[in-house]
């Protein structure tokens, strides 16, 4: 198969995360922040709900839809993951992707905060990202290799996009 060029194929990214009333909700959102690249000045949109037991809560999201900075924050979330997770990550890719092209992960809150993305499933931030995925191309495929590439670049920079 030929190079696969990562640039150009994220269509949008959204990150979002929940901060209870137990919360610091400026830690929680920093947690967010954490995971984007230090240059993003994007809008971050709170909204206020209500819990099972009328507890509240706020919804914290991020909603990038300019294809560059989308794959900005791609690279960046990708410099982020250990090579464990990357591992996994390519392992699940299938249980992480849809057919319309959607990449869909969850990172640890608490280790967000601190700046690593750790692949976690309970209370975390959400994160979805859209692709382009060319015409009769599998979606898990594309997804795999366009992955494989960022985490080669990250690799080969050190970890960060940011340079």
């Amino acid at each position: 198969m030929g190079e696969t060029r990562a640039t150009g194929f994220v269509n949008s990214v959204e990150l979002s995360v929940i901060s209870y009333a137990t919360e610091d909700e400026e830690k929680v959102e920093r947690a967010l922040r954490n995971l984007m690249p230090p240059t993003f000045d994007g809008k971050v949109t709170q909204q206020r709900l209500k819990g099972y037991y009328n507890d509240p809560m706020t919804r914290i999201l991020v909603k990038v839809t300019k294809r560059k900075e989308a794959d900005r924050v791609m690279r960046q979330l990708v410099a982020l993951i250990s090579t464990l997770d990357q591992s996994r990550l390519l392992d699940e890719i299938g249980k992480r992707t849809d057919d319309a092209g959607n990449l869909y992960l969850r990172f640890e809150k608490q280790r967000a905060l601190s700046g690593v993305a750790v692949l976690n499933e309970a209370d975390p931030v959400r994160v979805k990202i859209k692709f382009y995925v060319p015409h009769g191309v599998e979606t898990d495929t594309f997804i795999r290799s366009v992955l494989e590439e960022g985490f080669r670049e990250a690799s080969a920079s050190g970890g960060s996009p940011e340079g």
